[in-house]
């Protein structure tokens, strides 16, 4: 629940809008019910006690990045517009309450790229908070080479996805072993894991063409 300033006009219509320095918000409330609200997707309702004139926000689904500093003006519609009070709001979201640490998953795979290349892929999927080492390894040994390619990824819920992508070429040997091993805050102490281990086994592709 985040609070907004009082509005305690009976028989009124009032705007609301809350915004911050990424995204705005905008309601309408005619007394009994919201009739205007763009954020209603997000899980964001407004609501309005106009025995007391008491104003806030029902947050449903919040999100970390959600955290940060607000702003809430608010109007008058009917008696015609007039701002009637702004203020600054801070939302702050404590990981205790909002349960929000997540171990990620690991898998490794030996997968083609579009344009039909072996690569070895490394991914650490949902986890939270975005600190995480991750290294790819082959016959045991960490990998440093520039055919190394990370990319980091926020997910819809506020964790984390990691991809690690080494292309290969025909001068890896065949039968190699590569694994991949991750170091993230929510494993215990100095735990490092290895998962899924993929032989990769360098032999040429069969042509589309070819027949039976």
């Amino acid at each position: 629940m985040l609070p907004c300033p009082k509005f305690p006009s009976k028989g009124s219509e009032m705007a609301v809008e809350l915004k911050n320095e990424t995204q705005k918000c905008y309601f309408r409330h005619n007394g009994t019910h919201e009739t205007s609200n763009t954020c209603r997707h997000r899980g964001i309702r407004l609501e309005w006690d106009v025995q007391t004139g008491n104003i806030s926000f029902l947050l449903e689904r919040l999100q970390v990045y959600d955290a940060g500093n607000y702003t809430c003006e608010v109007s008058s519609i009917i008696p015609p517009p007039a701002v009637f009070v702004v203020i600054d709001l801070f939302l702050g979201i404590q990981q205790s309450v909002y349960s929000f640490s997540a171990i990620p998953l690991v898998h490794v795979n030996h997968v083609e790229d579009p344009n039909g290349a072996s690569v070895i892929l490394c991914s650490s999927v949902g986890f939270y908070p975005g600190d995480l080492l991750q290294v790819l390894l082959m016959n045991g040994q960490v990998l440093n080479t520039t055919n190394l390619h990370r990319e980091k990824i926020r997910n819809p819920d506020g964790t984390f996805t990691l991809n690690t992508r080494l292309h290969l070429s025909e001068k890896v040997p065949e039968n190699v072993t590569y694994s991949c091993r991750v170091n993230h805050t929510t494993m215990s102490a100095n735990q490092v894991i290895t998962q899924n281990k993929c032989h990769a086994l360098m032999t040429k592709p069969v042509p589309k063409d070819a027949s039976a």
